[in-house]
């Protein structure tokens, strides 16, 4: 008896941009300075929570997965450490691609599957992933006949 070849799942792993180490040491600097000299304590708490922020941005990115995979049980897996959804691809009416308006520059989106009774099935920001990556994606989505609504 002969076995199917089962498709190899479309994997991607976002990367952490350079932007969110520099970004996190200057302030841990400027905040290392501030409380040192002990004047600027307000400062000090200020850059921590951006120093703060900046961590908990960076896991989200680092940890960012996507999987498609196809075959009898297609279903797509998005999200992050902070959370992360398996959703089969027949609940899947469409997926919307929206540019994340302050981040224009950066060239960010915000992927959002919406399953065929509207609701919002699982999303994700595709910081961190290539050009490359994300036109992978849209073709495997496209592939799988699942409509990208980039409005």
């Amino acid at each position: 008896m002969e076995r199917e070849a089962r498709p190899t799942p479309l994997r991607l792993r976002a990367r952490l941009p350079l932007v969110y180490p520099v970004v996190g040491l200057a302030a841990a600097a400027a905040g290392a300075i501030a409380v040192a000299r002990e004047r600027a304590a307000p400062l000090a708490i200020a850059l921590g929570a951006v120093v703060l922020a900046g961590v908990l941005l960076g896991v989200r990115v680092a940890t960012t997965r996507v999987v498609v995979a196809r075959g009898p049980a297609a279903s797509i897996e998005v999200g992050s450490a902070f959370g992360r959804r398996r959703v089969p691809v027949a609940e899947v009416a469409v997926v919307r691609r929206r540019p994340l308006p302050a981040l224009v520059p950066l060239r960010i989106a915000r992927w959002q599957l919406i399953g065929v009774d509207g609701r919002r099935l699982g999303g994700l920001l595709d910081e961190g992933l290539t050009e490359r990556e994300v036109r992978a994606l849209e073709a495997e989505l496209g592939g799988l006949r699942i409509p990208i609504d980039r409005g």
